[in-house]
């Protein structure tokens, strides 16, 4: 084994996560570091050309594209429901319909939490005022609103982090088709979201809120999870919006389970919960004059607009129309489709332009939403982009360019990606499929995107996959890290802090709830890859 060669391919993997974590730099700052470090490693130990290294920026800048922009829109879509009032509408409503303390927070946490965040908007910055607003600590609202992004993380985005990376693989030559990809993450789904709902009851009270609730914490992880299992197998709704049906299943499933209890109590339970209410007058959620139809029309818009676009006769015209125009060469043969009449974030914009006139907003709402838009989206946009730009050159290290065409070593350990999946492969041997999910936790907290991580880990596991436990078993080992990567939202740096900044909360709740939530990530990471080996033991895999 190459041991100069593995540290430098993990020099600026290392270098990022010493930065966010020791030197409390922030991701944007250490990803532009690591990037230029990645490209000189490259350039230096693996005598990559420049021409190639500038080629696999420009890869990742364009592969990048469907998240950032869909982060960045899905930003304005926020702001704009935010300053028409549209959420505190929304807010409310929540706040009727659900029960008690623990089962708000789990019909925030799990049910509305997956709904929103499969929609393209991101938990951490949108639900810390809303269960202030119900009650909850500041700490607590925050703790629950990072681990509101988890129970379905792979199907956030519209399923981004599940089809973007599934496209990347095939590109890097590696088979694997999406439907292949989101099977063996939802086989996880009804182990995983239970434990989920149960980590947000601990958050909200500790053992006695388990004891109180945990019913309804097994029926609203049951009902998310076999929802999109079954939805995925069948594929009878698009992948997109697998997380939009099952977040609303868990949301129903929570509402008939408090509906039934407060029949089956009559009077009296009612009474014995009406203190829990927080008093409207004391900071509580306001009622605005907007209707609930008109506060929810953007999300009833937009899932209407991707269900008509996700029809494969629709999706086939729209992905024709406009040809070549679209189409980029990086370098060499290495081409780009953008595609942008299928992506996520063509019909987010679409939504929230027609959701300007069903809200009502006027010019000076819609000013607001730019300027917040504009003021906050660099950072994300900047981090994921970077963090592409590193998957892709540590991909195409050791390459070379013959007769216009990019040719990839043929030595594993003359590539970064190779290189490190060697290593994996000689240190677990046969016994890989216990700590495959880990790479998927480790990229997920230094790059604080699912979808990045799996898009700069998918060559790394394929290697080691395929010198242990057997190729064949590659979709299930990069499901197990695509489960770990949604496990580590939970604690990445940047969420944190995005949910912080919305209370205007200082640095120790930042340390106090990656205190909370970091045990959480570990033991369900553990958990994944306890099921991974079991998994694979047994023969389940798609």
């Amino acid at each position: 084994m190459d041991i100069a060669g593995l540290i430098i391919s993990l020099l600026p993997l290392i270098v990022v996560f010493l930065g966010i974590v020791l030197f409390k730099k922030s991701g944007s700052v250490m990803v532009i570091v690591a990037l230029a470090l990645t490209a000189f490693l490259a350039w230096w130990y693996f005598h990559t050309g420049l021409d190639i290294i500038y080629g696999g920026i420009l890869m990742g800048i364009l592969k990048s594209l469907g998240i950032g922009i869909t982060v960045v829109f899905a930003m304005f879509m926020v702001f704009l429901m935010q300053v028409t009032g549209a959420l505190n509408r929304i807010s409310d409503a929540i706040h009727n319909v659900a029960g008690n303390k623990e089962e708000k927070a789990l019909f925030v946490g799990m049910g509305f939490g997956s709904f929103v965040t499969a929609l393209g908007l991101v938990t951490p910055a949108l639900f810390p005022p809303l269960l202030v607003a119900m009650g909850f600590t500041p700490l607590a609202a925050i703790a629950i609103a990072c681990l509101g992004y988890d129970p379905l993380c792979s199907f956030a985005l519209l399923s981004l982090p599940i089809t973007l990376p599934a496209s990347a693989a095939a590109g890097m030559g590696i088979p694997i088709t999406e439907h292949s990809f989101a099977m063996n993450i939802s086989i996880y789904l009804p182990v995983i979201s239970v434990l989920f709902a149960f980590a947000i009851l601990w958050v909200v009270g500790g053992m006695g809120a388990i004891k109180r609730s945990w019913l309804p914490a097994l029926l609203s992880g049951l009902v998310i999870s076999l929802t999109a299992l079954i939805l995925v197998y069948t594929q009878i709704v698009p992948l997109s919006i697998v997380g939009v049906i099952a977040g609303t299943a868990s949301m129903v499933s929570l509402y008939i389970y408090h509906k039934a209890c407060q029949y089956l109590r009559k009077a009296e339970a009612v009474q014995l919960e009406a203190p829990q209410q927080p008093a409207l007058a004391d900071g509580g959620v306001k009622a605005s004059g907007i209707s609930l139809a008109r506060a929810l029309s953007p999300w009833v818009i937009l899932i209407l607009l991707v269900g008509i676009v996700s029809v494969p006769q629709i999706a086939g015209i729209l992905k024709g129309v406009p040809g070549n125009l679209e189409v980029i060469t990086a370098f060499a043969n290495q081409k780009v489709d953008l595609d942008f009449l299928s992506q996520a974030y063509t019909w987010i914009l679409v939504a929230s332009i027609i959701g300007i006139f069903t809200m009502g907003a006027s010019k000076v709402q819609v000013s607001q939403a730019l300027d917040l838009t504009v003021k906050r989206f660099f950072s994300p946009f900047l981090t994921y982009t970077m963090f592409f730009c590193i998957a892709y050159i540590m991909y195409y290290s050791g390459g070379s360019v013959i007769a216009d065409k990019f040719v990839p070593t043929s030595v594993l350990e003359a590539n970064m990606d190779g290189i490190i999946g060697v290593a994996l492969a000689a240190a677990f041997g046969a016994y890989y499929g216990l700590v495959a999910p880990i790479p998927g936790f480790i990229g997920c907290v230094i790059g604080g995107s699912e979808t990045s991580s799996n898009i700069m880990f998918a060559k790394i596991q394929n290697v080691a996959v395929s010198q242990t436990i057997g190729s064949e078993k590659f979709a299930l080992a990069f499901g197990s890290l695509a489960v770990a990567g949604g496990i580590a939202s939970a604690i990445t740096p940047s969420k944190i802090y995005n949910a912080c900044a919305v209370l205007g909360e200082s640095s120790k709740t930042e340390s106090e709830v990656m205190k909370i939530n970091i045990w959480v990530a570990l033991g369900l990471t553990a958990v994944t890859c306890v099921m991974t080996f079991l998994f694979l033991a047994i023969g389940i895999g798609f």
